[in-house]
């Protein structure tokens, strides 16, 4: 009876161990946005430009499939008014519309919905990130566990640019890849299913219909992968003789995919034709502290490179250094697999590609050659490529850790990276927001044809994202807008403010916005007395509360989520 007990308790710990991740995750979550969850979804984390601008992007594409009015056509949002085709000025988030559309479904606020949206994503990270650690480089669930929750928390450093954070679609196809040409461990030798083929496609096309700087620089990451299998004898051999067993498969699924992206490219191309490409920002390469460093604003860090010459944006994005060192040694340790040093290979050749060193970079020959580079302008969000193999080194050498059974050594070790890589946000009050906004709508006019906003105060930001959410509250199109871009014949000023400068250095008035609104209007055969002129009292930066939330109570929680 007692060795039936013992042999039960045995059993029951494997399938016990599988809680750890959700557990992990359900902690991970309620550390990382405790200001937005404690409040009820009061406080959110990201500014009042990029995040509204990519929660817009998210809300159009969700009233575009229910054909709300101004929204049926997804390649037409209402800005820029008249102007078609302006979807294509930035990235559709289509393929991260699912876990957005989801809650609008529930009837959940539009502001709510891109805050549980957030939420969604990170755990998404964490459960694509521990898949790869489990199924792809084969570690345990606990070290798996381990490296899962460390990409989530330092996926969370581009959430300042929300188009960037999610990355699970990225992590899928990496593991797919791996397991479809079989760069694994040498002792597995089972021929993999050709659903891993299908899953990668259908990664690339899900990540390319929701931002196109993770779908390059991943996208370029995957080909040099390929470059350096070569020389590597088995993954050379495993590479080929997939390809001769499945290359019709291969041929199919790639196929489907430039089909399934035909739509994308085309408008992409139209854009391109119309306004053209961009200009190489040679100051946007990263230098080699950005692949290390995590910035002046680092709760670690901070006070070491404060005043220093590694501050600003291309030094906020790193992958740390304790985070580094560890992650080095577990992938020298298991330098023998295949898959460690194909991801090693292709991701360091990437970085030494996209670096600056000096005035020269590698990339500027990436830029003039390969399809699609010379579209990018913020290449120092190519550190992001960085992530899958510092968590990856760490996962194995959590690993390494467990299987000696130094166990007073992996906990420190995991203290010590996880809380390198946790990053704090400011917040910004939901209900001031809102309070603000809804001055901005009751100065539209129910009869115009389309509205105008003009800030009066110099220190005001924001007009073209406030005009966005005007007219979703309204159903009125505007002629304001930012969306990544602008189109040929608009020389209206994308902030247009009373007393702020203009391209030519000249304090704007209110004789020059008329100008150039007329312009507009005659370029697009719109009557001037249907466009309504609204000059208003813009948000200003100081006004974004950065206080601490409170907890509010059950009830109050539930009128927060639900309250539109």
């Amino acid at each position: 009876m007692a060795e039936n007990s013992k042999t039960e308790k045995a059993d029951r710990f494997p399938r016990m161990i599988w809680l750890l991740p959700i557990m992990v995750c359900t902690i991970a979550v309620s550390v990382q946005f405790n200001s937005v969850i404690f409040s009820g979804l009061r406080y959110t984390h990201g500014g009042l430009g990029d995040s509204r601008l990519v929660n817009y992007t998210l809300e159009h594409g969700y009233r575009s499939l229910r054909g709300a009015p101004q929204h049926e056509s997804f390649w037409n949002p209402p800005i820029f008014y008249p102007q078609e085709n302006i979807s294509s000025y930035t990235d559709f988030m289509l393929g991260f519309g699912p876990m957005y559309w989801l809650w609008r479904a529930f009837g959940i606020a539009v502001d709510t919905s891109f805050q549980l949206w957030i939420l969604t994503v990170y755990a998404l990270n964490f459960a694509a990130a521990f898949a790869l650690m489990r199924f792809g480089v084969r570690a345990g669930p606990i070290p798996s566990t381990f490296g899962a929750v460390l990409l989530a928390i330092s996926s969370v450093r581009f959430i300042s640019h929300p188009q960037m954070f999610p990355m699970f679609y990225v992590l899928l196809g990496i593991l797919a890849l791996l397991r479809a040409l079989e760069v694994r461990d040498p002792e597995t030798t089972r021929t993999p299913p050709r659903r891993w083929i299908a899953l990668f496609f259908s990664c690339a096309v899900a990540q390319a219909w929701g931002a196109v700087y993770s779908f390059f620089f991943f996208g370029l990451l995957c080909s040099i992968g390929l470059l350096v299998s070569l020389p590597v004898a088995s993954a050379r051999r495993a590479l080929l003789s997939n390809l001769r067993r499945h290359w019709r498969w291969w041929a199919g699924c790639a196929t489907g995919a430039l089909l399934l992206l035909a739509p994308l490219l085309s408008h992409y191309l139209l854009t391109a034709n119309e306004l053209g490409y961009r200009n190489y920002h040679e100051k946007m390469v990263p230098r080699p502290g950005s692949w290390f460093l995590l910035g002046s604003a680092h709760w670690l860090y901070g006070s070491v490179l404060a005043g220093s010459e590694y501050t600003g944006r291309l030094y906020n994005k790193g992958a740390g250094l304790i985070a580094i060192v560890v992650a080095s040694i577990g992938l020298f340790r298991y330098r023998e697999r295949t898959s460690v040093r194909v991801l090693s290979a292709a991701t360091l050749g990437f970085a030494l590609i996209a670096t600056r060193y000096g005035t020269f970079s590698p990339w500027r020959m990436i830029y003039s050659v390969v399809p699609g580079a010379n579209g990018l302008r913020a290449l120092d969000r190519a550190t992001i490529v960085l992530l899958p193999l510092i968590a990856v080194g760490f996962t194995l050498a959590c690993e390494r850790f467990l299987t000696r059974k130094r166990w007073i050594l992996t906990l420190p070790v995991l203290i010590l990276v996880v809380g390198e890589s946790v990053s704090f946000m400011g917040c910004r009050d939901k209900h001031q927001v809102r309070a603000h906004m809804a001055g901005v709508v009751d100065l539209v006019d129910p009869d115009c044809e389309a509205f105008f906003l003009v800030g009066v105060d110099p220190d005001g930001a924001w007009m073209a994202e406030d005009a966005s959410w005007a007219g979703l509250a309204t159903g009125k199109p505007t002629i304001n807008g930012r969306y990544g871009n602008r189109p040929a014949q608009y020389r209206i000023p994308l902030y247009p403010t009373l007393g702020y400068p203009n391209s030519d250095g000249l304090p704007i008035t209110r004789e020059y916005l008329e100008e150039q609104l007329v312009a507009w209007l005659e370029e697009n055969d719109l009557r001037r007395d249907r466009i309504q002129w609204i000059e208003y009292q813009p948000m200003t930066k100081h006004q974004k509360e950065q206080e601490s939330p409170s907890p509010i109570s059950r009830a109050g929680f539930l009128r927060t989520i639900f309250s539109r």
